[in-house]
């Protein structure tokens, strides 16, 4: 569970929670970190919850945008205590690649991957997200 103070580490906070409960919770307590870390307005936070919650009830699922996925990818570094390399995680570029299907784009989506790595003429850290 997150609250005002961070991530309270339990077994099973919420033993009689549904998955559809369990998912909305994690969905909005990831949500409010978002929000209050990119300074966002209230406004759009609360868009954010009403589409999210939307998506959810009637799907079962929701999906995060770009900047949530980097956003997410960024902290999960930004946190990982064992990682020498963290003081960095705020230039980690992630490559949206969530919408491939076949061996084929993935292997493609590998290329373009090495192809950036090599030509940006500096040193970038990318990520490949793959659904």
């Amino acid at each position: 569970a997150i609250d005002s103070s961070g991530c309270i580490p339990s077994l099973d906070p919420y033993p009689h929670e549904t998955i559809e409960a369990a998912l909305l919770r994690e969905a909005f307590e990831y949500q409010l970190l978002y929000h209050k870390e990119n300074s966002s307005p209230p406004c759009a936070a609360e868009a954010r919850f009403r589409e999210i919650e939307s998506s959810i009830r009637s799907t079962g699922t929701y999906d995060l945008t770009l900047e949530e996925l980097q956003y997410g990818a960024r902290v999960a570094w930004r946190n990982a205590p064992k990682c020498s390399n963290r003081s960095k995680w705020n230039e980690l570029h992630v490559l949206d690649k969530r919408t491939v299907r076949t061996n084929q784009e993935a292997f493609d989506s590998v290329l373009d991957l090495l192809d950036k790595s090599l030509t940006s003429m500096a040193t970038k850290t990318y990520m490949t997200v793959f659904r």
